[in-house]
């Protein structure tokens, strides 16, 4: 694999950290959902979303110009996200949806993704030491469940576009927050843009309901504080309709399309 360079030749952080000391930079701030369903990032200047699903990028030629879509290089091989999977992969696309996701490597490749989307912009400024949030279903929020995330997601990261730039960073334990589903929304609709409470929030109890891809989620606030032990959630979501309609679709002879297509086309009409 070629060397690639930031300002002089690099191989790892620690060469980075070198050019770039640690002390000069500042923490961005991020907010990743990385659902069953979708993958939502945002930071203080960006806010996007994509399919939580992926594959290896083939070795065929393609008039596609794959540098507009979201392909990195990540632990020597290239990965696809998103819709372009079916563009631009062999296989059939890649999800996550066992309970086992929030220990596997394959959610930290997901992280890596998430990433690369957020601060690839900032690829020229050095190793970036992130601060952010990751919220996760409440039927996995515990103590013991904070813990491993933590340190699945924890390291160096050395994330490679496919226009020969990298991004480097550096996850520390202590700049991770897991948070339960549900608990971003309420704070998305209960602070102002100076992060004050509003008033109705501030008193009495309020409940959150998450419906996602694979699991609902409910969460209660109680004077704007998270109840411990209330929340609750179940192993049902949008993903379970969709997978029901292909069923039904399959059933009447109707091939061609997977859940989610299936999952796009329900949301496409529902907004219509």
């Amino acid at each position: 694999m070629p060397k690639r360079k930031t300002e002089a030749v690099v191989e790892t952080n620690q060469d980075v950290q070198n050019l770039f000391p640690a002390e000069n930079q500042p923490k961005p701030l991020f907010s990743f959902d990385l659902g069953n369903g979708f993958c939502k990032v945002r930071s203080a200047h960006m806010s996007a979303e994509y399919r939580s699903i992926y594959g290896v990028l083939s070795r065929r030629n393609t008039l596609v110009n794959v540098a507009d879509r979201l392909v990195i290089e990540f632990d020597g091989s290239r990965y696809v996200f998103g819709d372009d999977v079916r563009l631009l992969c062999d296989t059939e696309p890649t999800a996550l949806t066992s309970r086992i996701r929030y220990t596997s490597d394959r959610y930290r490749l997901l992280f890596a993704s998430a990433l690369w989307r957020t601060f690839s912009s900032r690829v020229s400024e050095g190793v970036l030491y992130p601060r952010g949030v990751i919220s996760i279903p409440v039927g996995e929020f515990n103590v013991q469940k904070d813990k491993e995330v933590r340190q699945l997601l924890q390291g160096d990261y050395a994330i490679h576009g496919l226009n020969e730039t990298t991004l480097y960073a550096q996850i520390r334990l202590n700049d991770l927050i897991i948070i339960p589903e549900g608990l971003g929304t309420f704070w998305l609709a209960a602070f102002d843009a100076e992060g004050k409470l509003f008033e109705r929030y501030a008193r009495g109890s309020t409940a959150v309901v998450d419906i996602g891809y694979y699991t609902t989620d409910v969460v209660l606030m109680q004077d704007g504080v998270y109840v411990v032990g209330a929340a609750q959630s179940a192993d049902i979501g949008m993903g379970t309709v969709a997978a029901a309609v292909l069923e039904e679709l399959r059933r009447q002879g109707a091939y061609g399309l997977d859940v989610w297509q299936i999952d796009e086309l329900l949301m496409q009409k529902a907004v219509t």
